[in-house]
């Protein structure tokens, strides 16, 4: 997901990620796009592509979630002849991008790895209408889709960038494949998403110093006096870089105030939300803990977690070569809930309840690993 700000009245939730996703959540993702479709609710979107490489990987994709191209070629007929959902603007964007090297690393890594990019609208890739909360993209992993909605053609390209940063985490860093307990798993969903905030900051700053053209993502004049924080986050960037700071330190600086950023627009209600993903279950069901096995047996060590978080506090696109962030940070900054945002007696609460309630599942499925593997009682017994 990315950020979120005042817009029309209502506060705006411009991305929902993969990161989400893990056993079961997917799943759930496709399947209210299904029952979208069932209601016949699929009239105002119209799935393209940016290039001949995403058709065809959308043809060719065989997982169990069908790629938008698929999902909504009904939907052509009756709106190609809307701008906001067209191939028209969908080129546009992407001759944007492709005017700035990082836009260009950016469709080339969208290619590289198949993933598919297409228009949508709120019916389909909202998850929650009545939060009042305007999604501007979801990630489903192999294809993302953006909100023709949004008025600005800026807007959506900045929306692009923050989604393929997500997927950079998940086909680069490879963070998604660490088995998580808790609250890893709710301190890389922080950190993840204020990068991707970042990212996306970042990048709109390299597309106007390349270009020379001021992005249209809202009023700047006082930005961070307003009720404006992403904007706020672009202006303090710029100023820094132009004011000659070395763009690692920038962009260092852009993080933490991205965390916080995150931390203020409510996502920890959702990464607080997300922890049990269908582990709790092994507590009554001790055989389903083999889909969870990593995560009981072997999780991911504090050092091999800092590692990965490193690497996605990363300026550019390839960790250990392009210059690293938050490199004053210690190991204990990555694993504290204070040093990534911030933290309040709820957070706390519902983080404790998720650690005894994952114990209970790891204790469940030890208990059943250890009666299937401990010799029979001899007779007599």
């Amino acid at each position: 997901m990315a950020h979120q700000e005042p817009r029309r009245g209502k506060r705006v939730r411009e991305t929902e990620d993969f990161a989400k996703q893990e056993p079961g959540k997917l799943s759930r993702s496709w399947n209210k796009s299904a029952r979208v479709l069932k209601k016949g609710l699929m009239t105002g979107i119209l799935a393209l592509s940016l290039s001949a490489g995403f058709t065809a990987a959308a043809q060719a994709e065989t997982r169990d979630n069908r790629p938008p191209v698929a999902a909504m070629s009904k939907a052509e007929k009756q709106q190609k002849k809307d701008y906001a959902f067209s191939q028209e603007r969908l080129d546009k964007i992407e001759a944007r991008m492709k005017q700035t090297e990082l836009g260009r690393a950016l469709l080339q890594f969208a290619e590289d790895q198949n993933i598919a990019i297409s228009m949508s609208n709120s019916k389909v890739i909202d998850s929650d209408p009545k939060d009042r909360l305007f999604t501007k993209g979801r990630n489903y992993s192999t294809y993302i889709r953006l909100n023709g909605e949004m008025k600005s053609d800026d807007e959506i390209m900045m929306t692009l960038a923050h989604e393929l940063r997500h997927s950079w985490h998940e086909r680069v860093v490879k963070s998604g494949e660490m088995d998580l307990d808790p609250r890893r798993h709710w301190l890389m969903r922080r950190i993840q998403e204020a990068d991707a905030f970042s990212f996306e900051v970042h990048f709109g700053y390299e597309y106007e110093k390349a270009t020379g053209k001021r992005l249209d993502i809202g009023d700047r004049y006082n930005a961070c006096n307003g009720n404006t924080p992403f904007i706020c986050l672009a202006e303090e960037y710029r100023r820094a870089r132009d004011g000659g700071k070395p763009a690692p330190e920038a962009y260092s600086q852009l993080l933490e105030r991205g965390m916080r950023h995150v931390r203020a627009m409510k996502y920890d209600k959702t990464f607080g939300g997300e922890l049990d993903d269908g582990w709790g279950r092994v507590i009554a069901t001790p055989s389903l803990g083999s889909s969870f096995a990593g995560r009981f047996d072997h999780p991911v060590t504090d050092a091999d977690f800092v590692a990965k978080m490193r690497a996605v506090a990363t300026e550019g696109l390839v960790p250990g070569v392009d210059p690293g962030a938050l490199t004053k940070w210690t190991d204990a900054d990555f694993l504290s809930f204070d040093k990534t945002g911030g933290k309040d007696k709820g957070d706390m609460k519902k983080l404790t309840a998720a650690e005894k309630k994952f114990a209970a599942a790891k204790a469940a499925w030890d208990k059943y690993e250890a009666s299937r593997t401990s010799p029979p009682s001899p007779p007599g017994a």
